[in-house]
C-alpha cells in the first residue's frame, strides 16, 4: 500500500489531507513540525510527501534540503499558503511539484498520482 508523509502544522489542513488521501486507499501518517517531517522523511518507509513550508521547529524549505543533501529521492509536493516568489526556490531546492493554498484536493490528488506514477510506486488504491 502507497503510504504518504503529510507534514502540516495547520491541524484543520492536516486532517482534511488525512481524510482525502485515506478515501482514496492511501495510508497516511501526519506531523505537524519540521523536525517530525526531517527525521521521517529520511526512511525509506514512505513513498511521498506532501511538505508545508511554514512549520515549527524547522522550515520546509530546510527540511526539503536536508533531505536531498542527505541524497534522498522522496518525491516532494510543497502545498503552502507563502507566495508564488517562493515556487522557483522550492523547486530548484528538490521538490517535485508545488501548490499554492488554498487548493483543490482532486487537483492535488491528481499530481500525487503522477509522481508515484513517474517513480513506479504507484499501486492501484483500494
Amino acid at each position: 500500500m502507497t503510504t504518504i508523509l503529510i507534514a502540516e502544522d495547520d491541524p484543520l489542513i492536516g486532517s482534511f489531507l488525512e481524510k482525502g488521501f485515506r478515501a482514496q486507499g492511501f495510508t497516511t501518517h501526519l506531523v505537524d513540525d519540521g523536525e517530525q517531517a526531517q527525521r521521517l522523511g529520511l526512511t525509506d518507509d514512505y513513498d511521498l510527501m506532501i511538505l508545508d513550508m511554514g512549520l515549527p521547529e524547522r522550515e520546509g524549505l530546510q527540511v526539503l534540503k536536508e533531505l536531498r543533501a542527505q541524497g534522498k529521492t522522496l518525491p516532494v509536493v510543497v502545498v503552502t499558503g507563502r507566495s508564488d516568489r517562493d515556487a522557483a526556490m522550492c523547486l530548484e531546492a528538490g521538490a517535485d511539484d508545488y501548490m499554492r493554498k488554498p487548493f483543490h484536493f482532486d487537483e492535488l490528488l491528481a499530481r500525487v498520482q503522477k509522481q508515484l506514477r513517474s517513480t513506479g510506486t504507484e499501486e492501484t488504491p483500494g
